[in-house]
C-alpha cells in the first residue's frame, strides 16, 4: 500500500486518534486499510477501512486538501455537500471536517465510501445516452437551486439590470491577465472576438453553478447521482457550467453528443438556453489558454497525471477536441495550438 501524504507512522496514528473519538462506537478502531483513491486538482483522495472489536467495520473516504486556498476549499465542499441535498441533489454523507493542519498538516474532510464507482464508468458500460437525461436533470436542479440559503455572501460582483455583464467581463480580464503573463498572444484575436460579442453575455439570473460537472465527479448508488467536488462552486451564470460539462462530455463520448446533451438540458429547464455558443467559446478559450499555461517551461501542472508529455500523447484529444469546436464557432486559429 502507497499513501504518498501520510509518510510516517506518526500521521496515521495522529488519524487513528482522531478517527476514535469522531466514531465512538467503533470500539478499539484501528485503520484497517488507507489506500489511495486518486489525485484531484490540488486534492488527494483515500479509501479508509476502520475496524472495531465492536459494531463491525466501516469504510469512509477521505479528501485531503492542499495548494493555495485550501482551507477555503476544504470549508465550501463541507458545507454544500451537507446542504445540497435539502433541494434534491444527492451527495455523500459527510461526518467531519479539520480545518487545522494539527493532524496530516492540511485541512481534509471525511465522507461516506460509495462503491458504486464513478459515472465515467457506467458511461463506459452503458453507453453516454442512458445518462444524458439524468445528468441533465440534475445540473438543470442545481443551478435551480436558492443559491442564497447556500452560499450568503459570494465573492464579487453579482450582475444586475444596471450591470448584466459582471460574470463575462470578470472571466475576461482573467483570461487577458493570464496570456499577458505567460506571452500567449497567439489568443488575443479570439480575445478580440469575446469583446466585440460580449453582450451575448448578458446576465440578471445568478445561480449556483458546481464549476466542475462531469462524470468523474458523480458517483453511482443503485442508478442513483451522488456529486461529489464542490470545491469550485461558486453564483456565477447557469450557462458558465452547462457550457463547461459539453466541453468535457463532448471529448468522453464524442461531438456528436452535443446537441443531444444541450436538447436534454433545454428540456430539463423548460426554455431553450440563450447565446450558448458564445458561453461556449469563453470556456473553450479558458481551456486552451490553461493548457497553453501548462506547457510553459516553469509552470507545474497541479493535477499529478498530467504532464507536459501527456499533454502532446494521450491527453492530446483533450487538447484538440475543444481547440476545434472553438475554431468551429470563431473561425480563428490559435497559432500555439496549431503548432502542437
Amino acid at each position: 500500500m502507497t499513501v504518498r501524504t501520510l509518510p510516517d507512522d506518526a500521521a496515521q496514528r495522529k488519524l487513528a486518534e482522531f478517527l476514535r473519538r469522531q466514531y465512538p462506537t467503533l470500539k478499539g478502531l484501528e485503520i484497517q486499510e488507507l489506500s489511495e483513491l486518486g489525485e484531484g486538482w490540488e486534492t488527494d483522495l483515500y479509501h479508509l477501512k476502520l475496524t472495531g472489536k465492536r459494531n463491525g467495520d466501516l469504510e469512509l473516504v477521505l479528501r485531503l486538501y492542499k495548494g493555495p486556498k485550501s482551507l477555503e476549499k476544504a470549508q465550501k465542499e463541507f458545507s454544500l455537500m451537507t446542504n445540497v441535498p435539502r433541494f434534491g441533489i444527492a451527495a455523500p454523507r459527510v461526518d467531519t471536517i479539520v480545518t487545522d493542519s494539527s493532524i496530516l498538516g492540511d485541512p481534509f474532510i471525511v465522507m461516506e465510501y460509495i462503491p458504486g464507482g464513478t459515472l465515467e464508468a457506467g458511461i463506459q458500460s452503458d453507453g453516454i445516452a442512458r445518462w444524458i437525461e439524468p445528468m441533465m436533470k440534475t445540473l438543470a436542479r442545481i443551478h435551480s437551486i436558492p443559491w442564497v440559503e447556500i452560499i450568503p455572501d459570494p465573492q464579487g460582483t453579482l450582475p444586475n439590470p444596471d450591470k448584466p455583464l459582471v460574470f463575462v467581463e470578470d472571466l475576461l480580464r482573467g483570461m487577458e491577465r493570464s496570456i499577458h503573463r505567460y506571452q500567449l498572444l497567439g489568443f488575443e484575436p479570439t480575445i478580440e472576438w469575446l469583446h466585440q460579442r460580449v453582450k451575448l453575455g448578458a446576465s440578471t439570473t445568478p445561480a449556483l453553478i458546481h464549476n466542475d460537472y462531469h462524470p468523474q465527479n458523480a458517483l453511482l448508488r443503485n442508478g442513483e447521482l451522488l456529486i461529489i467536488d464542490w470545491s469550485f462552486a461558486e453564483v456565477s451564470d447557469g450557462r458558465m457550467d452547462l457550457a463547461w460539462t459539453v466541453m468535457l462530455l463532448s471529448v468522453l463520448a464524442g461531438k456528436e453528443y452535443r446537441s443531444a446533451i444541450l436538447s436534454a438540458y433545454e428540456r430539463a429547464v423548460g426554455e431553450p438556453i440563450a447565446n450558448f455558443e458564445y458561453f461556449e467559446a469563453i470556456k473553450l478559450t479558458m481551456r486552451m489558454i490553461t493548457i497553453a499555461t501548462w506547457l510553459e517551461d516553469d509552470v507545474e501542472i497541479p493535477v499529478p497525471r498530467i504532464t507536459k508529455q501527456a499533454l502532446l500523447g494521450d491527453y492530446r484529444v483533450h487538447l484538440l477536441n475543444p481547440y476545434r469546436r472553438l475554431n468551429e464557432i470563431t473561425g480563428l486559429e490559435i497559432q500555439v495550438i496549431e503548432e502542437l
